[in-house]
């Protein structure tokens, strides 16, 4: 193609003195460029030149027509030489040149562990300015994880977080994998005793983590406190993680049979007999036969309590023990 001379010497003249590694003579051409890149592009003159030459806010207001002229535009090797203040400013115009989000966010937060220096997310504002920014859900969360992580022992607010990224597309199996891979105590602890629909709608079932509530929890509720217990938490399957024997000897301070009476809110007396007559059966200890004739007592059919009292050994008991002992045996109505 035929070009007018002066303007070939213009631009011969431009890339003679263009040197990349010179402020000034990158801010020279910068200037030039913005008058006449246009001109050249429409004279022939090699786009990637043009492009090169143009300062970086030009490039991205006249990415189209470069790329129509036939330069190369690489927005990802673009934006490795832009500098945060730019991405912010062009966030925009950069996006809409084919930058992901995603990739132009790295840029401005960087390094996302929680504490170290520099912009952190760490809120649902944050998040909300991200979504704004057309950063993805799956994005965010990454970002916001070694908070949460900072925060493990407040489980509600990474409930919070995922229920905000599910409402701008974060699915199910990534907030599921992320309730998972951080399935600590504070977590455990939050499933069971929260009793929050986000779980099931997510598919975590919080039956799954009874057992383990049960485990950490064991020490810290009387047995006369059942009614207390989670709504996931059944008296019966809590009750089954202790033996007949740490029960019994809990309720020494206040009575097996008043025990019994919670007990029997819940299920069949004859039961929790049958487990103690699994796990102890007939002794020769006054105070366990005491319990057993509690059970009778309380209506329990399957004890013999001929049995009970044949086993027992009296020697071994002084006058006031004999005496309690008779008392039973008169409440039960036995009869030697």
């Amino acid at each position: 193609m035929a070009t007018d001379a002066l303007l070939e010497a213009k631009f011969d003249s431009l890339v003679d003195s263009f040197d990349p590694s010179d402020s000034i003579s990158v801010e020279d051409a910068n200037v030039e460029m913005r008058k006449y890149w246009l001109k050249f592009l429409q004279a022939g003159f090699d786009a990637n030149v043009v492009t090169g030459m143009l300062a970086p806010e030009d490039v991205l207001a006249h990415h189209e027509a470069l790329v129509d002229y036939g330069a190369n535009f690489d927005i990802d090797e673009f934006i490795s030489a832009l500098d945060e203040e730019f991405i912010e400013k062009h966030w925009n115009g950069l996006v809409k040149a084919g930058a992901n989000p995603d990739s132009l966010i790295d840029r401005v937060y960087g390094d996302y562990v929680f504490g170290d220096y520099g912009r952190q997310v760490n809120s649902i504002g944050d998040l909300e300015d991200l979504s704004n920014k057309g950063v993805s859900a799956e994005k965010s969360l990454t970002m916001i994880e070694s908070w949460l992580k900072f925060r493990e022992d407040r489980p509600e607010e990474r409930e919070e977080v995922l229920v905000y990224l599910m409402d701008h597309g974060l699915s199910r199996k990534a907030a599921r994998k992320s309730i998972e891979d951080n399935m600590d105590s504070y977590m455990v602890e939050y499933i069971v005793e929260s009793d929050s629909a986000f779980f099931k709608e997510i598919g975590i079932n919080s039956a799954d983590y009874v057992d383990r509530w049960i485990k950490s929890h064991k020490g810290y509720y009387s047995l006369t406190e059942l009614d207390s217990l989670p709504k996931s938490v059944s008296v019966v399957r809590f009750l089954g993680a202790f033996s007949m024997r740490e029960i019994i000897d809990e309720s020494m301070d206040f009575g097996f049979e008043y025990f019994i009476e919670d007990w029997l809110k819940y299920d069949e007396i004859d039961t929790l007999a049958q487990r103690f007559l699994d796990e102890i059966g007939y002794t020769t200890d006054l105070y366990d036969a005491e319990a057993m004739l509690d059970l009778v007592l309380a209506g329990a059919s399957i004890i013999d309590t001929k049995k009970v009292v044949e086993s027992v050994d009296f020697s071994q008991y002084d006058e006031d023990d004999v005496d309690s002992w008779h008392w039973y045996l008169r409440e039960v109505g036995y009869e030697n």
